[in-house]
Parts: structure tokens; C-alpha cells; sequence
């Protein structure tokens, strides 16, 4: 079955760099066990036009413990500068990973 193309201006950026044969740097916002954190971050961040995606949490449910593998809220370089901002401004800026330069 053949796949229909995606819809102009759809794909989240890291996916259109992607496709367009770009490297994309990613940089790691948060890291905890604590998924309404996650939830809460990344739906912030999509009010303000910035896409986030999670890794590890696939992980941490196949290894069979609940606090041993953190999940971490992972955004594009290009927005990483502005997603701090806006969690900074939001309260939880504690839970921020230090920028590393």
C-alpha cells in the first residue's frame, strides 16, 4: 500500500530535517521519572510552537522498574534557547538540565 505524502508544514522540525537529509542536533530539556512533568513540559511548549518528543520511556517500562531509567524531554537546538525560557517562566526551571557550552 502506498503511503500518501504528508500534508505541507505537518511534520514536527526535527522530521523535516530528517527528510531532508539534514543532520539535527537535539538537546535534552529535562530528565526525570515523573511522566506528568513530561506531560505538562511538552504540552507548554507545544502552545508556544515548540515540538518536544520523549526517549527512554519505552525503556523504562521494558526494564521493569519504576525510577530506574529516567525519561528525557528532548528538543530540536534551534528552540532550546527559547523552550528554557519558557519552562524558566513557567515555575520549573529547577527541573532544567544544565546547558552544556
Amino acid at each position: 500500500m502506498a503511503r500518501a505524502p504528508p500534508v505541507k508544514g505537518s511534520n514536527p522540525p526535527y522530521r523535516r530535517h530528517i527528510a531532508a537529509g539534514e543532520i539535527t542536533i537535539v538537546i535534552e530539556l529535562i530528565r526525570t521519572n515523573n511522566p506528568v512533568l513530561l506531560s505538562w513540559a511538552s504540552a507548554v511548549l507545544k502552545e508556544q510552537g515548540i515540538e518536544s518528543f520523549v526517549l527512554d520511556a519505552h525503556t523504562s517500562v521494558l526494564e521493569g522498574t519504576a525510577g530506574a531509567i529516567p525519561r528525557r524531554l528532548m528538543v530540536i537546538d534551534e528552540d532550546a534557547a527559547r523552550a528554557r525560557a519558557i519552562i524558566e517562566a513557567e515555575g520549573e526551571g529547577k527541573e532544567l538540565r544544565p546547558e552544556k557550552g
